[in-house]
């Protein structure tokens, strides 16, 4: 089983924001809707993701898999790959 608290989150960007519309679409629910399973207080948190502004926090991605009916682990991996934090890294390191 994955350890979900050694990620340190996911910046997903736009990209993955899209894919999360899609996922959310498809699964039949609305914003507010996940934002009640994931335990969000406010919908717009899930409108801020979707729009590739928001990060979801280690903490909170066996929720949005769980809302979304997603594998967790197939949930992470397909997040992990919109992650450009490990792109930026190197590319501050070639600049540097």
């Amino acid at each position: 089983m994955m350890r979900f608290d050694l990620i340190d989150g996911i910046d997903i960007g736009k990209d993955g924001g899209a894919w999360l519309r899609q996922m959310r679409e498809a699964a039949g629910l609305t914003q507010r809707e996940v934002a009640v399973r994931v335990g969000l207080t406010y919908h717009i948190f899930v409108d801020h993701v979707e729009a590739g502004a928001g990060r979801i926090a280690a903490t909170a991605l066996a929720r949005w898999a769980d809302a979304l009916r997603i594998d967790r682990i197939e949930f992470v991996t397909r997040l992990r790959g919109f992650d450009d934090a490990p792109r930026r890294v190197e590319k501050a390191l070639v600049e540097a």
